[in-house]
């Protein structure tokens, strides 16, 4: 049997009032294994990002308990981190993490769920598989007091039992239920496979089984499509590529040659001559289609291309997929003016409070379009107006400057000066 079941949390994490549970993953999780998450709730699941749901019994006592599982194949990234899990309204809940590995691909092939009025026994059906590892969530409802004695004799016709995974969880309340996780492996059983309440309570209880599948390796690479790259600005854009595969990890460089960069350059973030690119990055892959990561820091008007790169969940690479070339947009101006004040040859540093005015024609007419009492030079002399939201010129016209401070004091220290002078971009 190449099914191994790695990991299996004794306890479940659990809410007693709540519409999410966080459910920590195992850290000996890794690429290509079976990440099972068995779950008990009082109203219906949604499953976690890149997580599909398989199966959902739930009992009709009254109390609504459901069990089923969310499982996906691990890219890598999950172990040691937490999902989420989100049940339709706000009531019980409890999870935890198995985890299942093999020497080849795995999957889960059917799924079986049973639900059970008022504590009858129930069948499930013949199994086939002769390379599996069976996993069965099952919950009783309507206990009071906590249940410590198994509640479940779960084997075949010749009472094959099949082993607890975790802790069985006892309740906690009036409407309690216990929950428990169990696990066989499979060799051709074609016997009946029996659940039997041996509590013998008339409450109703549910199960639901699922059969994880060791299959041929996975040797197929995925295909990326249409690539593509387009400018948001004079530094960022938008990537986008398609993939055939819902899982592992997407891998991506921009960089000024059409030349594709080789898997490796990608995933190391280099161009194709082995340096950094201008932008990259990675992100996994939880669902087929396409795929949107974004590029920062280019550069202004600067043509571009986009290369990507899948590995999946099984190590395998995809070839390299390169965009069209698309172009950053130009860096923004800003319309002002520079002028340095001198007295005869000595610039007029950290001068504060001159008066600035400014008209769009020179020789000046009319009104000023910009006027300040506030303006001073710099250290070096230099007096900068800001004129963006006031000039209708654009960069290179003509227009008319007029600064002047009096000291009112002593004429020799007052500044007047006024002239032609051409709009620029001081950005």
């Amino acid at each position: 049997m190449a099914i191994t079941l790695v990991h299996a949390d004794a306890e479940a994490v659990n809410v007693t009032t709540g519409t999410t549970l966080s459910v920590p993953i195992d850290a000996s999780a890794t690429t290509g294994d079976m990440i099972v998450i068995p779950y008990f709730c009082r109203s219906a699941s949604t499953p976690p990002s890149g997580f599909t749901t398989y199966g959902e019994a739930e009992t009709d006592d009254g109390i609504g308990g459901r069990q089923g599982f969310h499982y996906k194949i691990s890219d890598g990234t999950e172990g040691g981190t937490s999902v989420t899990l989100t049940q339709a309204s706000s009531n019980r809940q409890e999870a935890f993490c198995a985890i299942f590995r093999g020497s080849s691909a795995l999957s889960v092939s059917k799924n079986t769920s049973v639900d059970a009025d008022s504590g009858a026994d129930a069948t499930l059906p013949t199994l086939t598989e002769s390379a599996a590892f069976l996993a069965l969530a099952v919950a009783h409802n309507g206990f009071t007091g906590t249940q410590t004695t198994p509640i479940f004799d779960i084997g075949a016709a010749a009472d094959v039992e099949w082993a607890r995974l975790n802790t069985e969880c006892g309740p906690t309340n009036a409407s309690g239920r216990v929950w428990g996780f169990y696990g066989l492996y499979s060799s051709a059983d074609t016997t009946t496979l029996e659940i039997d309440n041996v509590y013998g309570s008339t409450k109703d209880w549910g199960a639901s089984m699922i059969t994880v599948l060791e299959g041929a390796a996975d040797t197929t690479e995925p295909t990326l499509t249409s690539a593509s790259g387009t400018q948001t600005g004079s530094t960022t854009a938008d990537l986008s590529v398609s993939t055939d595969e819902g899982n592992g990890t997407l891998y991506w460089v921009v960089t000024t040659s059409a030349t594709s960069p080789s898997v490796a350059q990608v995933q190391a973030g280099q161009d194709h001559t082995g340096s950094a690119a201008a932008d990259s990055g990675s992100q996994s892959v939880s669902g087929t289609g396409t795929q949107s990561p974004s590029a920062t820091g280019l550069t202004a008007s600067t043509a571009y291309y986009a290369h990507f790169q899948h590995k999946d969940a099984a190590a395998n690479d995809s070839t390299v997929a390169t965009s069209a070339s698309f172009t950053t947009a130009a860096p923004a101006t800003t319309k002002g003016v520079r002028v340095t004040l001198y007295d005869g040859a000595t610039a007029q540093a950290s001068i504060t409070g001159i008066t600035a005015m400014w008209w769009d024609s020179s020789p000046p007419t009319g009104s000023p379009v910009f006027t300040t009492a506030t303006a001073s030079t710099d250290g070096s002399g230099v007096l900068e107006l800001d004129l963006d939201a006031d000039t209708a010129l654009d960069v290179t016209d003509p227009g008319h400057l007029k600064v002047y401070k009096l000291d009112g004091t002593d004429e020799k220290d007052s500044i007047a000066w006024q002239g032609r002078l051409l709009v620029q971009d001081i950005s």
